[in-house]
């Protein structure tokens, strides 16, 4: 089994075990993806890449938009939505296409996606207020 395919693999399972909470309750997935910006960590065989992304935020909208804030302040508009009932998988659509993500961990804290097709991931921060 390739290293991607054991880390989607892995990322189904966890997507499971991890609940969603907000100060002892339950909380809805879409809201915690929406609740504020997130700054962006990118990882790709376990690497840092970070530095190598034009992202330094990005902001998903309940309507099913989404807003990518870049290093040189220009705003690139997106839209997002779940693609499976579970909420454990969302497709994103941007300028450079669509690309469909695995959700590994979510909760007020972080916000972490594997890219089904690379296995990129990303980890998504709340931005400080």
């Amino acid at each position: 089994m390739s290293r991607s395919w054991r880390l989607l693999f892995g990322a189904l399972i966890a997507v499971n075990l991890i609940p969603a909470h907000a100060q002892g309750t339950a909380m809805d997935k879409s809201t915690l993806i929406t609740r504020q910006p997130f700054d962006v960590k990118i990882l790709a065989n376990g690497r840092d890449v970070t530095a190598t992304s034009p992202v330094a935020f990005v902001k998903y909208n309940a309507d099913g938009t989404g807003t990518r804030t870049l290093n040189n302040g220009q705003v690139v508009s997106g839209s997002w939505r779940f693609i499976n009932p579970q909420q454990t998988q969302i497709e994103v659509h941007g300028p450079e296409g669509t690309s469909r993500w695995v959700i590994i961990e979510l909760s007020e804290a972080v916000y972490r996606k594997a890219n089904m097709d690379t296995g990129v991931e990303f980890i998504h921060l709340p931005r400080p207020r």
